[in-house]
């Protein structure tokens, strides 16, 4: 199991408005939480924390938080409130966070990591230090919450029912585990945090280099906003994504599902039937050399229809491409596990099967076709070893009347030159023919196959007629 990770902008995905809305509603949360609970700043709590909440009471209720924790009269507070009512649009700012224990008194920014934003969140920090400078107040920008390069997260919405359901149809459609949208935090700069959403997975690929996790991160964070934002209309739905992908896989399966019956059928056809059209094909099921078998066997198959299943398996003895209805097993086993993964809804298991039944499917189809050329092949030597038969027999008969012709010589005593030079024309003929239907048997092209037919059906008969004709 890979475990992936991506961490994501929000300038990537969302507007500066909604990255900000996102964050007062759910980002910021997790953050001022763990602030609350941070040693380095003292462990500051309810107490020692102001947090903006954005609202028109804001102002006033920092006033009072640094009235009551710097032990401020009253009279301080009302001058606060006057000098912000007295600063001029744009003059004025507050931190979202203040920070007021014994151990730290500063106040932090908090903004999406954007380049707008967080150019928003450094013009802000001279309008606060200027109120605080104003009133001789003790904060400054932070600088003791996370210190160095460290960072923090946290896990967001793993309540919420409509993010956990869409994030289920994405784990399903892409075939993940576990996808979880996380805030993440640090702080460049003093008084300044700034976060971005993180995204983690787990595949069962043990090296997926080629994953687009950036683009998952991004849909991921899109179903966040539109869940916690409601108002936010991102298009961003795994669910219909996942109907949409699912019918769009349909129907390339239901092709090759239709492909496999179409050629496995015709295949199952020719190992099956082989298509004896003619007599000669017939005869490949027997020992065709045998010349006192041949004849009477090809007629006996030839007028009994119910034999005729013999005469494939004769005819496909003779195909070079010994490719049985085992070629088409993967891409039934690709097609059973892709519908498997349809039932499942599991979209990235029925697409992967689905690239594996088309890769089988095309390998297969390439066997059978040298399957089909070889079929051909073979009905040509099937046609021609019923010629080849009737070759042996006029061989035989040839060599039986030389071999008479030369023992009645010899029986006279008068061993002639003509005897001697006719048992070498049938020597010569005989080894033609074997060669001839050696190159048949074994050939793997019509040109090979060709060669050995001139051999057997010109050269050797030449040969036997002038032995003939001595």
């Amino acid at each position: 199991m890979a475990k992936l990770a991506w961490r994501v902008p929000f300038g990537m995905v969302v507007d500066q408005n909604t990255a900000s809305s996102f964050g007062s509603k759910v980002a910021e949360g997790p953050i001022l939480d763990r602030m609350k609970n941070a040693v380095t700043l003292g462990n500051p709590g309810d107490f020692g924390l102001y947090a903006d909440k954005g609202t028109n009471d804001s102002d006033p209720e920092m006033f009072v938080f640094i009235g009551l924790r710097n032990d401020l009269p009253t009279e301080r507070i009302t001058q606060m409130r006057n000098y912000r009512a007295s600063l001029a649009a744009g003059n004025w700012s507050r931190p979202d966070a203040l920070i007021h224990t014994r151990t730290a008194r500063e106040y932090y920014e908090i903004k999406p990591e954007s380049a707008p934003s967080m150019t928003g969140g450094q013009n802000k920090l001279p309008n606060i230090n200027a109120f605080m400078d104003h009133f001789k107040l003790p904060y400054r920008p932070g600088s003791r919450y996370l210190v160095g390069d460290v960072t923090d997260e946290a896990l967001l919405l793993e309540n919420n029912a409509w993010f956990q359901a869409e994030i289920r149809a994405l784990q399903t459609m892409l075939g993940l585990r576990n996808i979880k949208l996380f805030i993440q935090w640090e702080r460049p700069v003093d008084g300044l945090i700034v976060y971005r959403a993180k995204v983690t997975a787990e595949t069962e690929d043990p090296e997926p280099r080629n994953f687009p996790m950036q683009e998952l991160a991004a849909w991921v964070l899109k179903l966040g906003v539109q869940a916690a934002l409601p108002g936010a209309v991102l298009g961003a739905s795994a669910s219909a994504a996942l109907t949409a992908v699912l019918s769009k896989i349909r129907e390339p399966l239901d092709r090759l599902k239709r492909d496999l019956d179409t050629l496995r059928g015709l295949h199952q056809l020719l190992l099956k039937e082989a298509t004896p059209s003619t007599l000669q094909k017939v005869t490949t099921a027997v020992g065709l050399l045998t010349p006192g078998l041949a004849i009477p066997t090809l007629v006996d198959l030839a007028v009994n229809p119910a034999k005729r299943p013999v005469v494939g398996a004769g005819v496909q003895m003779l195909n070079p491409a010994k490719h049985t209805l085992d070629i088409w097993k993967p891409v039934q086993e690709a097609i059973d596990a892709a519908e498997a993964a349809m039932q499942a809804r599991n979209a990235a298991k029925a697409m992967e099967q689905l690239a594996v039944g088309r890769a089988s499917y095309a390998k297969a189809a390439e066997q059978f076709k040298a399957f089909q050329s070889g079929t051909d092949l073979a009905g040509r030597r099937a046609q021609l070893l019923i010629g080849a038969t009737a070759a042996v027999a006029i061989l035989a008969a040839v060599v039986a009347y030389s071999a008479a012709g030369v023992a009645a010589g010899a029986g006279a005593g008068a061993a002639t030159g003509a005897g001697a030079a006719t048992q070498t024309q049938v020597r010569v003929a005989g080894e033609l023919f074997k060669e001839g239907m050696t190159r048949i048997v074994l050939a793997e092209s019509p040109e090979a196959f060709d060669a050995g037919v001139r051999l057997c059906m010109e050269d050797a008969p030449q040969a036997v007629m002038r032995m003939a004709a001595k």
